[in-house]
């Protein structure tokens, strides 16, 4: 199976006052195309950090982040929302779901900002995103009249309409109850299986820990070999 992201000796450092706390050092990382894999460990010791670095939220002091071998051009502000569009989508453990905005309207919206998209294209993407993932009858409701296990299932629709090599996770089921979690990580399984995207899950829920073909286990900013 070819590698589909390779993290090299990355490193990030955080300012507080004049205390340095350095998030994550020296990490080294590689997942395979289609991988569903986890990255635990404790809060605080950097897994939000990591994937917020690999998804081009935030920029690494050190190191290098690349995607089939294309590097994550970190230097270049003006095209690294581009990057981070055409190869990743995000999920939120808190869902980031625009409250004025249907769950039709929060799917299709990434695809807004991608020119090569019609509107016939939009409209079939997420419709049939939401579609697969149980909220056919749900489209047009917005998020405050969708329990937090459905508001999930749009994120996950969300960050899969532009079609990811990678969809990154962040806590996603930290805010659901036990059944709601085993239904949103089936959901993200079915479509690593259907789809063939990679999912890279930052968890601490032991509900969820035996779902994974890999853990990448963190602690105190560096991954466990």
């Amino acid at each position: 199976m070819d590698t589909l992201l390779q993290v090299q000796n990355l490193t990030k450092t955080y300012l507080d006052g004049v205390t340095e706390f350095v998030a994550i050092r020296q990490v080294d990382l590689s997942l395979q195309a289609g991988a569903f894999a986890a990255l635990s460990g404790p809060s605080g010791c950097g897994k939000t950090t990591l994937l917020n670095i690999i998804g081009c939220i935030e920029v690494p002091d050190g190191g290098a982040v690349s995607f089939e071998g294309e590097t994550v051009p970190f230097d270049k502000m003006t095209v690294l929302d581009k990057f981070r569009r055409e190869n990743v989508g995000l999920v939120f453990q808190d869902f980031n779901l625009i409250s004025v905005l249907t769950a039709y309207e929060n799917v299709e919206l990434p695809l807004l900002y991608n020119s090569k998209v019609s509107a016939t294209e939009r409209r079939r993407r997420a419709t049939d995103l939401l579609t697969a993932v149980g909220l056919a009858e749900h489209i047009h409701k917005y998020p405050r009249a969708l329990s937090g296990g459905q508001c999930q299932r749009v994120a996950v629709a969300r960050a899969m309409v532009n079609h990811p090599k990678l969809v990154l996770a962040d806590e996603p089921t930290a805010n659901l109850d036990s059944q709601s979690a085993q239904d949103v990580m089936g959901l993200m399984h079915d479509l690593n299986e259907q789809h063939g995207t990679a999912f890279l899950i930052a968890t601490h829920d032991p509900r969820v820990m035996d779902q994974f073909d890999h853990n990448y286990a963190m602690l105190e900013g560096q991954i466990q070999v």
